[in-house]
């Protein structure tokens, strides 16, 4: 009797402990006595914010070099490089992307100008364009009234130069046209120009901006 009693104990004992290792721990248990029974649910806010994380390298100076007065009234263009890079981009979303906007930091009419920065190019300005994939950035329309210029895109303004999806490289051109000096009484042009263009970066719905995607 004894030892009978003792084999069904024991297996008893396995087989409860193996109801016990198949529950979760912290699980709550119901049964026929036990039908019901409460699952608390909790978070936490803290004063940091969600972050995304993103580097966008632009360039400091770009230079045309040098400029000078066409013998003809007719075109004559001078490019320059502009490569904006994204070389670090963490954005969790996958719906959304990192927009570069870009516009001159003193021009009153939105257009792009370099500006005589000595006394004898005094007052004198040239100016410039900026284009990506061949196309003026100024003629794209990305703005909420259907223009070029976007007067606030979560606190950025200017034009739309690009947008990342991802790590990448964006090559634009800026473009002067000399024929601005022809006819031009040349020594009071001559010397140096200096304008300055902001860059500015925001989070945006990758939607919106799919024709300038950069992924």
């Amino acid at each position: 009797m004894k030892a009978k009693f003792f084999k069904v104990l024991t297996g008893s004992l396995i087989a409860a402990s193996m109801l016990t290792a198949a529950l979760p721990a912290g699980a709550a248990v119901l049964s026929e006595t036990v039908p019901s029974g409460d699952m608390a649910v909790q978070g936490t806010v803290t004063e940091e914010p969600e972050t995304a994380s993103y580097l966008i390298a632009v360039p400091t100076t770009v230079d045309f070099g040098n400029l000078r007065q066409p013998a003809e009234n007719v075109s004559s263009l001078v490019n320059t490089n502009l490569e904006v890079k994204c070389t670090q981009y963490n954005l969790s979303n996958t719906n959304q992307a990192v927009a570069v906007l870009v516009k001159d930091k003193t021009s009153t009419d939105r257009n792009f100008y370099i500006t005589g920065s000595e006394t004898s190019n005094s007052g004198k300005s040239l100016k410039y364009s900026i284009s990506l994939d061949n196309i003026d950035i100024s003629t794209r329309n990305f703005a909420a009234d259907g223009g070029a210029f976007i007067s606030d895109l979560n606190g950025a303004s200017g034009y739309l130069y690009c947008a990342f999806q991802g790590t990448g490289t964006k090559n634009g051109t800026l473009t002067l046209n000399q024929q601005q000096l022809y006819g031009q009484n040349i020594k009071d042009y001559v010397g140096m120009y200096k304008g300055t263009v902001t860059f500015s970066t925001t989070i945006v719905n990758k939607s919106d901006y799919t024709s300038v995607l950069n992924s």
